[in-house]
């Protein structure tokens, strides 16, 4: 509070709901954990999970008790890495948007404290991405393609992780302020 008073900004970041809007299905299936309050209660761990070390733990938990995980809990998995990907990045919105009546476009919606340099490290990456106002996007035949297969929410996951700042970077902007 006395940061925001004298004109500063927290270092504590600001919760932001990441919204993943794309075409698949990731959830706890029925047949796969019957019991309706112990999917309840997957869900809420698995909600809460802050890092990849969490899920994976989590990820192994479920393999131990239920046996191997199908395709729609992999992907459920796959989204919340690609979440955590997006929170660190400064990614607010994940979007695939038809192009054409054939073609599809994977569209990331930035916060603003994304910096053109964050977008250049990106760019590194993948120079496939196209710049939007807030927003970057690319053709979903890109990336399965950079994927090896249509399962590319790992590979999104591993090019939002460009936009992440250094820490080496992040401290220095913090000491020229």
């Amino acid at each position: 509070v006395e940061e925001l008073k004298s004109g500063g900004t927290p270092d504590a970041e600001q919760e932001v709901a990441i919204e993943i809007l794309l075409p698949v299905t990731a959830l706890l299936p029925s047949f796969y954990i019957p019991d309706e309050g112990e999917r309840i209660s997957v869900y809420q761990k698995l909600a809460g999970s802050e890092d990849d070390a969490t899920l994976s733990e989590f990820e192994a938990d479920l393999r131990d008790e239920y046996g191997d995980l199908p395709k729609q809990v992999k992907n459920l998995f796959s989204v919340l890495r690609l979440k955590l990907a997006c929170r660190k990045a400064g990614v607010i919105r994940v979007k695939a948007e038809d192009k054409t009546r054939t073609a599809r476009e994977v569209v990331l919606s930035l916060h603003p404290k994304v910096e053109a340099m964050d977008i250049m490290r990106l760019l590194q990456v993948n120079s496939g991405w196209k710049i939007s106002g807030s927003s970057l996007r690319i053709d979903e035949a890109d990336l399965i393609k950079r994927a090896g297969g249509p399962d590319y929410l790992k590979e999104l996951a591993t090019e939002i992780k460009a936009l992440v700042r250094p820490a080496k970077e992040k401290k220095t902007m913090k000491e020229s302020q």
